[in-house]
């Protein structure tokens, strides 16, 4: 049975990766800032500004994010398909690490083990697939698990040591807030020999530091943005949309554990499961704020099956245990079911390639002359704006993306004159806004206009419309 959970939630996993590679738009409107940070990288660009720099585009995901992005822009071009390359890869990655890790537990454990990250891979669509770096993370995760697993006798076991450290330091280069995640384990690892700390330490301090060695890579402009983003309130809507992954994120190692009985809990796992509990529920925090959302508990994914299948060879209730477990992965692959049902409905194919082909034409249509996309004033066609990276790759400017600016003025963070001059001054020559609508007077998420009057003048002063297509408007810029 368990091996039949893992072979249909594998293809569930595949076939929402073979459908979304091939899908000519993203799901959403932040992906495209990530893909057009790391095409930028290509170029020379760097990927942070400062908080009073004219360009708007600063996303607070660490180097590695766009590093790893990146990578399959440079080897095979930039377009909408190569853009998600990267990211495809994550799922793999994590499964493949769930697999090393049940090994360890047999055939059974290995069943057990894959269908739990590929079923909990479908409960987080389309979060795994998209252009973020969730899936990465988990996939660091899972290579410190596995490497920890090793190496629970004494010794430096510095091959482990460093792979741990090295997971870690580009995982906190990803998101800040990384090491909670990777604490259980490390304390797992040190609890065999304390000695391995320094080797563990310097690996990640060096992972972590060296894209800061380049000045694609400004830390300073980096740091400066963590002060005001965590200002974000929490809200118990976030939880609202949470609770389900919280409580089985939560859930499902602690009942492994209660049926394995509490003589089977001691020593050093006890201190493992402590960690990962106190880790999971602080996790809430960064994870019910603005913006966040369940993604943010999918990093523990390989915590959770390797200390679920711990507590089954632990327990002495070994059938009743195996059938827990069984049951726990059928049940997410159940709750699975209904999410990836509607991933595959928000897919709308003949819109998107309408959309893709009227901007390709666009661009075709106006050889050398830079241009970018902005937004109008519909909210719900505002999705059209996750189709901003086109112009970018090919070879238009990218300074001012309105997510960004969006947050920022939730944040109260002015727009700089430099950029209202800019604007004025025609640096961007074309600009595609929504059809019809009226330029940059878009309301966000947060019920405030995204940019504010002398923006606006300033663009309705020095543009006028030339062309108009099914989905956009093509203003052009005279000085």
């Amino acid at each position: 049975m368990a091996a039949v959970l893992a072979a249909v939630a594998v293809f569930g996993v595949a076939a929402a990766m073979v459908a979304y590679g091939l899908y000519p738009g993203y799901l959403e409107h932040g992906e495209a800032a990530i893909a057009a940070t790391a095409f930028r990288l290509l170029h020379g660009m760097p990927a942070y500004y400062a908080f009073d720099a004219p360009e708007r585009i600063t996303n607070i995901y660490g180097p590695w994010t766009y590093l790893w992005h990146a990578v399959p822009l440079a080897l095979f071009g930039a377009t909408l398909t190569t853009s998600k390359i990267a990211a495809l890869t994550g799922p793999v990655l994590v499964i493949t690490g769930a697999w090393a890790v049940g090994r360890r537990f047999g055939r059974f454990g290995e069943a057990v083990a894959v269908a739990l990250a590929a079923g909990f891979i479908i409960m987080h669509l389309g979060f795994p697939v998209t252009v973020r770096p969730d899936a990465l993370l988990t996939a660091l995760v899972a290579l410190a698990t596995w490497a920890a697993a090793r190496t629970e006798g004494p010794g430096w076991a510095w091959a482990e040591s460093l792979a741990i450290g090295i997971a870690g330091g580009v995982a906190a280069n990803i998101k800040i807030h990384a090491g909670l995640y990777f604490a259980p384990v490390a304390l797992l690892h040190l609890a065999g020999d304390w000695r391995r700390l320094l080797p563990m330490a310097a690996a990640g301090s060096v992972a972590l530091a060296a894209p800061f060695l380049s000045p694609l890579f400004p830390l300073g402009d980096y740091l400066s943005w963590f002060g005001p983003i965590s200002a974000k309130e929490n809200t118990w809507n976030g939880f609202r949309v949470l609770w389900m992954k919280f409580a089985l994120y939560l859930g499902v190692p602690v009942a492994a554990w209660a049926l394995a009985g509490r003589q089977a809990l001691a020593g050093r796992e006890r201190t493992y499961l402590a960690a990962y509990v106190a880790c999971v529920l602080v996790a809430l925090f960064p994870a019910t704020k603005n913006g966040a959302s369940h993604h943010y508990y999918m990093p523990f994914l390989p915590l959770l099956v390797d200390l679920s299948l711990r507590a089954f060879r632990a327990g002495r209730r070994r059938v009743v245990l195996a059938r827990a477990l069984v049951g726990f992965a059928a049940l997410v692959l159940l709750l699975a079911a209904q999410t990836e049902r509607r991933f595959f409905k928000s897919l709308e194919w003949t819109q998107a390639r309408d959309v893709t082909a009227e901007i390709e034409a666009l661009i075709r249509a106006n050889p050398g002359l830079p241009m970018q996309m902005g937004v109008g004033d519909i909210p719900q066609r505002f999705y059209l704006y996750s189709w901003r990276d086109l112009p970018v790759f090919a070879g238009g400017p990218y300074t001012m993306d309105a997510g960004i600016v969006m947050e920022m003025t939730k944040l109260g963070v002015p727009m700089p004159a430099e950029a209202t001059r800019r604007m004025a001054a025609c640096e961007t020559r074309l600009w595609l806004i929504p059809g019809g609508e009226s330029p940059f007077t878009l309301k966000g998420y947060y019920d405030q206009t995204i940019f504010d009057a002398a923006f606006r003048d300033a663009f309705m002063a020095h543009h006028h419309k030339v062309a108009s297509g099914r989905y956009f408007d093509l203003w052009r810029c005279e000085e």
